[in-house]
């Protein structure tokens, strides 16, 4: 998946927003991309910001990348994340630390 490409930068932020509907808010942050991460979620919840990368090149679509998401739980990872990590990085072979 390229990070410029709208239409599966749409789904990544419509797919975050479904996972999290309770959230204050959901945002892709576009000035923080780096060529290896895919995407940047940032999920806010009751004034507190979790990060959510994520490092996948391995499909054009946005379904791949959903069932890659799946596979790894991500909604439930993103979801326990506590302070003062905040951010969370889904590798190709699952969770990976995030320097």
């Amino acid at each position: 998946m390229d990070m410029h490409d709208t239409q599966a930068r749409d789904q990544l932020l419509a797919y975050a927003k479904s996972q999290f509907p309770t959230a204050d808010g959901v945002r892709l942050l576009e000035d923080t991309f780096s060529s290896e991460i895919v995407g940047r979620v940032e999920l806010k919840f009751h004034g507190v910001r979790v990060v959510a990368g994520i490092l996948w090149d391995h499909s054009d679509n946005f379904e791949d990348l959903r069932a890659h998401m799946e596979t790894y739980r991500w909604r439930d990872t993103v979801n326990s994340v506590k302070p003062p990590t905040l951010r969370v990085l889904l590798g190709d072979h699952g969770w990976a630390e995030w320097k």
